[in-house]
């Protein structure tokens, strides 16, 4: 909540630790790995909380970048960027400083992909899943559609009917299509 909220009083980040955090909500405390504030920049966000398990995708560990908050308090730009990255006539020509966790962790697989072994072949694919109102919702789907389906099967979590798209480079991505 913004400070000077009725509920803002009831929320306190304690930091400890270095990085760590607790977070106290009236009678609740949480632990968390880190806790920006507002003025962070993206790269910063990105440096501490990111780049590490992007490189871990290439030792074939699974990754996920959960974005969690409230209607408007800033998810799509934080794993995008402003307007002008989602944008895909602007994307190219924008602030590199002002992008998202996406395109640079997209950046950053391509990159490390390309100096990797060259006997090593990677094939991407790419699934865009968003969390609203307790519906998972396939930003990818050609057609509307009911949402997607979380079961449990023997090899773990199943998305079933979950899209994805074959990419060859960060530039194909193109979150634009898929946000807001």
């Amino acid at each position: 909540p913004s400070v000077g909220s009725e509920s803002s009083a009831d929320i306190r980040v304690v930091r400890s630790h270095g990085t760590q955090s607790i977070v106290q909500a009236k009678n609740l405390e949480f632990l968390l790995d880190h806790v920006w504030d507002k003025g962070d920049s993206q790269e910063t966000m990105y440096t501490t909380g990111v780049r590490e398990r992007v490189s871990w995708v290439l030792e074939g560990f699974n990754t996920t970048v959960l974005c969690y908050g409230q209607t408007g308090s800033g998810k799509t730009h934080t794993m995008f960027g402003p307007d002008e990255v989602l944008d895909p006539n602007t994307f190219i020509h924008s602030d590199r400083a002002l992008h998202g966790i996406m395109p640079r962790a997209c950046a950053q697989l391509f990159e490390s992909m390309a100096h990797a072994d060259a006997e090593i072949t990677y094939v991407v694919h790419v699934s865009y899943v968003e969390c609203y109102n307790g519906m998972l919702r396939d930003l990818l789907a050609t057609t509307k559609r009911d949402s997607v389906v979380l079961r449990e099967a023997k090899s773990g979590l199943l998305m079933e009917g979950l899209s994805h798209t074959l990419v060859s480079s960060p530039a194909r991505l193109e979150p634009s299509r898929h946000t807001r």
